[in-house]
């Protein structure tokens, strides 16, 4: 889920029963990587550590939707063959953006649509 302001996104993972685990932005946790993990457990593979790699090896400072998409969402092992689609949103400059996948083929970088 994603606000309008600051420090208003979360990650809302449910089991059967209810919430089972949120992470939320703050001061300190500026992004939220989430891969197909139960990342409440501690445990950390490959696309985990390579999303969340990627996204400090940017920074924050120099972080945008194309530095996103092409230097972390479209790195292997984040981007591989079973990667249908991607997309990016952000409410507050209505951005929605999506981009459907033919792996191993990168689309051509440029501004994010």
């Amino acid at each position: 889920m994603a606000g309008l302001n600051g420090n208003e996104g979360a990650v809302i993972s449910r089991d059967r029963w209810g919430t089972a685990h949120i992470d939320q932005l703050s001061d300190e946790r500026w992004y939220i990587a989430q891969t197909n993990d139960d990342h409440w457990t501690g445990v950390c593979v490959d696309r985990c550590i390579s999303a969340n790699a990627n996204m400090q090896k940017v920074g924050q400072k120099e972080m945008s939707l194309e530095r996103l998409k092409f230097d972390v969402l479209f790195q292997e092992p984040n981007y591989n063959e079973l990667t249908l689609y991607q997309s990016m949103m952000v409410p507050s400059q209505h951005i929605f953006s999506s981009v459907l996948t033919a792996y191993p083929v990168v689309p051509p970088r440029g501004p994010v649509e």
